[in-house]
């Protein structure tokens, strides 16, 4: 499986694993969660194995991610995963200077296309 397949669909299922405070997430559980979600979206039964997993917290814990701060629970053999502040979500973290250049980037390109009758679904 391509490692960016269904990249953003697993990001926002393990944002969604990590900061639910009723239930300990362990690797096997995030695995299932995220599976289920990309079943939800596709319909197909493949899904991700640990190796792909590690990855994408390995990227959410990384500058070119969101800079996740992961609080990591050993019970047993057993680690289980959440944010460190419970407040904490991806999506709540504002834009990085690249995305906001490339934002008004985007919107300057999309605003030549104004006033052209083809393009009268672009609103800008």
């Amino acid at each position: 499986m391509a490692t960016n397949k269904h990249a953003q669909i697993r990001y926002n299922t393990l944002d969604k694993c990590f900061r639910n405070p009723g239930k300990r997430f362990a690797i096997e559980d995030l695995i299932a969660a995220c599976n289920e979600a990309i079943y939800e979206f596709t319909g197909k039964v493949e899904g991700i194995k640990k190796r792909q997993l590690y990855d994408d917290i390995r990227f959410m814990e990384s500058e070119q991610g969101w800079s996740i701060e992961l609080e990591k629970t050993k019970d047993g053999r057993k680690v289980f995963y959440r944010y460190e502040d419970p407040n904490f979500s991806i999506s709540n973290k504002p834009l990085n200077e690249t995305e906001a250049f490339q934002l008004k980037e985007a919107l300057l390109t999309l605003s030549r296309f104004k006033g052209m009758p083809q393009y009268d679904w672009i609103d800008v």
